[in-house]
């Protein structure tokens, strides 16, 4: 029933509230937001849960970055493979990411979260498990192109629905240690190879692969089992009832009190309409809405942020191995090599807890704390190239720093876009770091063969130039409520 204020229509999957003509000045102060509720709900259980089931999808994300950089001197000897041949292969990989990332944003946000997640890790795992038992090299870099567009793909509509159903006291904190699943993965494929290879030139690497699928089966099943739709999504997309049964459940799995009663529901709803009024300049899963108004000068800064990023984060786990070899040419001692890829994935680890830590610090916020973080790539790869101190040292410190800026391009992007463009602009935005993962291994091998440290040095001047780029973005997304920005 409804009260006199409200005039209701329900229709097959909505309830639509009409306002008389007298009442459309209704104050504001009355009005209730998504945030609001998810705030009374609290922090609890469903939020882990889903911390949890996205943290996965880092893992499998790490995985792949980790396993075919380990790999690369052992498949290249395997097949014979020329210096081309290999950038080929890494470069097609990261092509399947931009692929996956781009059309993304354009599905999730038709489609809504649960189901495309739940499609592609389907073909994630199956792509997966079947390189593992590829015997020439043609198929073995399709199938590994296929599985990076899934995880390109399911990426971006992870950070999507970590973002929308956490509440926004603990989001900026979440968002942040999300990343610590990213190290898991790398430190997992680390552990794998103690287990499986001998050294970086010889062992089970077959056995390698296959095991670093673990991941992606746990996505598969947790996401069709377990992960509900976003409730926030269904309130943009017109399904309130379903918005509001998806509350619910998230109360009764917190243990606490729903505050959906007759008046929120009213309240949300015209809310949810208010912010699709004020969003109608932005085309659902349109990529000229990421220029729409403030967000011409905001996308081009966030897409070069994301570019950098990927560029250099992955450009210093791809040659890591190659820089290695190159210094121990002479040493057969493989161990050793082992260890410094896992001790600069270990060093990724206090960049989660720095990351939660800075992004509430009101000075800091997200801006500031991401243009600090590519300043200490800055710092770190100019140090490498200068060959100033222990090369493992800069390695780890700048891998932690580029660890901080990607961490940060999630949560700052996540924020700054509205619901319904949000997983677009999450995609877009992945498929320029993708970009920058495509030519990275063309530097890396080729500048890497004019000198051994070149390669770090341009990564410090892509660094240089985005900490101040980074500064200039007009907007600070800390501590506020999402939607505030279209």
């Amino acid at each position: 029933m409804c009260n006199s204020i409200f005039y209701c229509r329900k229709t097959k999957n909505r309830i639509q509230l009409i306002m008389p003509k007298n009442n459309s000045n209704k104050n504001d102060d009355d009005q209730v937001t998504f945030d609001d509720i998810l705030s009374k709900i609290g922090f609890g259980r469903y939020q882990i849960a889903i911390f949890v089931m996205m943290g996965f999808v880092g893992i499998a994300d790490a995985a792949e970055a980790q396993v075919l950089s380990i790999l690369q001197p052992m498949i290249n000897d395997h097949w014979d493979l020329k210096t081309y041949q290999n950038s080929i292969m890494v470069s097609l990989v990261f092509t399947g990411y931009m692929i996956g990332s781009f059309t993304s944003g354009k599905i999730s946000d038709k489609y809504g979260r649960k189901k495309p997640l739940v499609y592609a890790s389907v073909g994630l795992f199956l792509s997966a498990i079947l390189s593992a038992f590829a015997f020439e090299f043609i198929s073995f870099t399709i199938l590994r192109t296929i599985f990076g567009g899934f995880v390109g793909f399911i990426v971006p509509i992870s950070f999507s629905v970590l973002a929308e159903t956490t509440p926004v006291k603990q989001r900026g904190v979440i968002l942040a240690l999300v990343g610590i699943f990213y190290t898991f993965g790398e430190l997992f494929v680390c552990l794998l190879a103690f287990l499986t290879l001998d050294n970086l030139k010889t062992g089970n690497w077959r056995l390698l692969l296959a095991l670093s699928t673990i991941p992606s089966f746990l996505i598969m099943v947790l996401s069709y089992f377990f992960l509900n739709e976003s409730p926030r999504f269904c309130l943009f997309d017109d399904k309130e009832e379903q918005a509001f049964q998806l509350i619910e459940q998230i109360c009764q799995i917190n243990r606490t009190q729903s505050p959906i009663d007759h008046s929120n529901k009213q309240k949300l709803i015209l809310w949810a309409d208010k912010m699709k009024k004020q969003s109608q300049q932005f085309e659902k899963g349109s990529i000229k809405s990421l220029f729409e108004k403030s967000f011409k000068k905001v996308t081009p800064i966030i897409w070069y942020n994301w570019f950098v990023s990927s560029f250099v984060f992955f450009g210093i786990t791809f040659i890591l191995p190659i820089t290695l070899t190159k210094l121990n040419k002479n040493d057969d001692n493989g161990d050793d090599d082992l260890l410094s890829i896992f001790f600069s994935s270990l060093g990724e680890l206090p960049t989660i807890f720095v990351c939660a830590i800075i992004v509430n610090v009101p000075f800091l916020g997200r801006k500031n704390s991401w243009a600090i973080a590519f300043a200490g790539g800055f710092i770190g790869c100019l140090l490498i190239y200068l060959e100033l101190g222990s090369f493992t040292f800069w390695v780890s410190f700048s891998k932690l720093a580029l660890d901080l800026a990607f961490t940060l391009s999630y949560e700052y992007t996540g924020e700054i876009y509205p619901t319904k463009i949000r997983a677009e602009g999450m995609g877009m935005a992945g498929s320029f770091s993708r970009i920058g993962s495509i030519i990275m291994p063309w530097i890396g091998n080729y500048i890497g063969d004019i000198g051994v440290f070149l390669p770090y040095f341009i990564f410090s001047i892509c660094c240089a130039l985005a900490s101040l780029l980074t500064f200039l973005l007009p907007f600070e997304t800390r501590g506020q409520s999402l939607d505030t920005f279209s």
